[in-house]
């Protein structure tokens, strides 16, 4: 057996924890014990550094389901958005969300189209740190983020009213930043 196999799994998680998801699910390969210690990773990290887009969405579906629910820390998807794959990024945000992510990171660069976040993105209590770039937030949402305490929005559409509904919404908010964001 080697050296590296035989720390304890909380150690190989952490050294785990500082690979692109990419190469976390890559290591499968590594020793007998690995081919299944990357799926209760809780980081995932999705950048689409693919050559072809559709090998990257079918790369984070699969990721997804052979995760099944396993605890999430931090989620993070970035990504150059394509109109034709907008329910699958909305299924990968809902799963987050579903696994009670606590980080929630949403960077999306686009020319095509606006990226607006799914429902589950407004009413959800679980993330204490969301960062979503180049998102148009919809006023007739109600926003209801109990748990969050740090906000980043980048490129981003808003008006007074969903600035409004956010301080309303997250009442444990201590950081906000906004970037470059148009009214």
């Amino acid at each position: 057996m080697d050296r590296l196999s035989e720390l304890p799994e909380s150690v190989l998680l952490h050294i785990l924890s500082f690979l692109t998801t990419r190469d976390v699910v890559k290591t499968a390969v590594v020793s007998k014990r690995w081919p299944h210690l990357w799926t209760i990773i809780q980081e995932l990290d999705f950048s689409d550094d693919f050559v072809q887009y559709q090998d990257f969405v079918d790369f984070v579906n699969r990721t997804l389901l052979s995760r099944g629910t396993s605890r999430i820390k931090r989620f993070g998807i970035h990504l150059f958005l394509n109109d034709s794959s907008r329910k699958d990024y909305d299924g990968w945000i809902l799963y987050a969300a579903k696994n009670n992510v606590e980080e929630l990171f949403l960077d999306f660069d686009s020319d095509c189209c606006e990226w607006l976040p799914p429902k589950c993105v407004y009413c959800n209590s679980s993330p204490k740190t969301l960062r979503l770039w180049s998102c148009w937030l919809r006023s007739d949402m109600q926003i209801s983020w109990n748990s969050l305490t740090k906000l980043t929005l980048r490129f981003s559409v808003l008006w007074d009213k969903i600035i409004h509904k956010i301080m309303v919404g997250a009442p444990k908010l201590e950081f906000l930043e906004l970037d470059w964001w148009g009214l």
